[in-house]
C-alpha cells in the first residue's frame, strides 16, 4: 500500500538570507566573510519604538510639535481614559490629526542570526548570506516577514496557553513564540499586546486567522485550521531550537531554522558543491510510520501504523486505546 506524503520539514542547502539595516548605516563586513549569529552586520542610529494614538488624544500640555514626555508621565486623555507615556519620547500631531509617539534615536546593531557567508552587500543597507537551513513548513500563515529568538512553551497543552503567556509576559517582545497546540482568539490578542513578533501554533480557527491577517500580526498554523495536532517531531525540534535566532517567511508559509555549529560548517569554498534533497511526495506505508488521519472522529489527529491490512491500516493513537481502523484514503504519512 502507498499514501501521499505530508512533508514538513525540508533541509535546505543554498538559502539565501537578507539582513537589512532599518535606516542607512555602515556595513561591518564584506562579501565571503564567514559569519556566526552574534557577529555583527552593521550598525545605524534611528528611534526603534513608536506609538500612534486616535484623533480623540487629548494631550497634556502639548504646546509644540516633537514635544517631549516621560516614561509613566500623563500623555493626555481619550474620552475618559488617561493615558501613560509607555516610553520616553516625542509627541507629534500628523497631517490627518492623529498622534504619534517616537522615542528619542538609538544605535541599532544588526546581528547575523546565521552560520553563513556574506555573498552580498549593499553598500550602507544589507547584507545578503548564504547559509543551510532546515524549513518548517507551515499549513497556513499571515503574508508577513518576521525574524526573531525563539520562545517555545514547556508544555502544548492549551489550557496551559495563557498561564506561560502571563508568566513569560516580560520577555515576549519581538520574539517568535509558540503558543501550543491550538491559537484561539485570546490568546493572540494578548500575544500581540505582548509585542511579540509572530505566533506559531499546531492550529486555529478561521476567526483567529482573519484577525490576525488584517490586524498585520505574523500567525503561522502548522498543520491546519480546525485542532489538528502538531506532530511530535515537529514540537521535539521546536523545543531543542528554542532561543535560537529563526526566520519566519510569511509569504512562502516556511519558518527558517538557519543551522547551528555542531552541523556541517558553511565555507565559502564550498559552493557548487551542494547536495540535492530529492522529496517523496509517495511512499509505501509501512509499521511503525507516524500519519495524520482525516476520517471521525479522529479526523486531524497523528498516529502511528501498527499493521497494514488490504486497503486500511490499524493505528494507535496517543489518546485512545486499543487500535483504530483507517481506512485508504482518509490518511497521509507526516515526516
Amino acid at each position: 500500500m502507498y499514501a501521499p506524503v505530508l512533508k514538513k520539514l525540508v533541509e535546505k542547502e543554498d538559502t539565501y538570507i537578507e539582513r537589512c539595516l532599518p535606516v542607512a548605516g555602515n556595513i561591518l563586513v564584506k562579501e565571503t566573510d564567514v559569519v556566526k549569529p552574534f557577529d555583527r552586520l552593521g550598525e545605524c542610529v534611528f528611534s526603534q519604538k513608536q506609538t500612534w494614538y486616535p484623533k480623540t488624544l487629548k494631550p497634556f500640555k502639548y504646546k509644540k510639535t516633537n514635544q517631549f514626555y516621560y516614561t509613566g508621565s500623563v500623555l493626555g486623555k481619550i474620552g475618559k481614559k488617561s493615558v501613560s507615556t509607555p516610553f520616553n519620547g516625542y509627541l507629534s500631531k500628523n497631517d490627518d490629526k492623529t498622534f504619534t509617539l517616537k522615542a528619542a534615536d538609538d544605535k541599532y546593531t544588526l546581528l547575523s542570526g546565521v552560520w553563513g557567508v556574506v555573498h552580498k552587500v549593499v553598500e550602507n543597507r544589507s547584507v545578503l548570506i548564504e547559509t543551510k537551513t532546515k524549513d518548517l513548513l507551515l499549513a497556513a500563515c499571515t503574508p508577513i516577514n518576521t525574524s526573531g529568538e525563539l520562545v517555545v512553551f514547556p508544555n502544548p497543552v492549551e489550557i496551559l496557553e495563557k498561564y506561560y503567556l502571563e508568566s513569560f509576559s516580560k520577555s515576549n517582545a519581538g520574539k517568535i513564540v509558540y503558543v501550543g497546540q491550538h491559537a484561539d482568539l485570546e490568546v493572540v490578542k494578548r500575544a500581540e499586546e505582548m509585542s511579540a513578533a509572530a505566533i506559531l501554533a499546531g492550529s486555529a480557527d478561521r476567526q483567529t486567522f482573519n484577525y490576525a491577517k488584517s490586524n498585520k500580526l505574523a500567525l503561522g498554523i502548522i498543520s491546519g485550521f480546525g485542532r489538528p495536532e502538531t506532530p511530535d517531531q515537529v514540537y521535539s525540534l521546536l523545543s531543542a531550537i528554542a532561543y535560537r535566532y529563526v526566520f519566519l517567511n510569511g509569504e512562502k508559509n516556511t519558518l527558517r531554522i538557519p543551522h547551528s555549529a555542531t552541523d556541517a560548517p558553511v565555507d565559502s569554498k564550498s559552493k557548487g558543491t551542494r547536495r540535492k534533497t530529492t522529496v517523496k511526495v509517495i511512499k509505501e506505508v509501512k509499521k511503525g510510520v507516524d500519519i495524520v488521519c482525516l476520517q471521525a472522529p479522529n479526523f486531524g489527529k497523528i498516529g502511528t501504523v501498527d499493521s497494514v491490512s488490504g486497503s486500511s491500516i490499524f493505528v494507535r493513537f496517543s489518546s485512545g486505546k486499543g487500535l483504530t481502523e483507517v481506512k485508504l484514503p482518509n490518511f497521509f504519512i507526516i515526516e
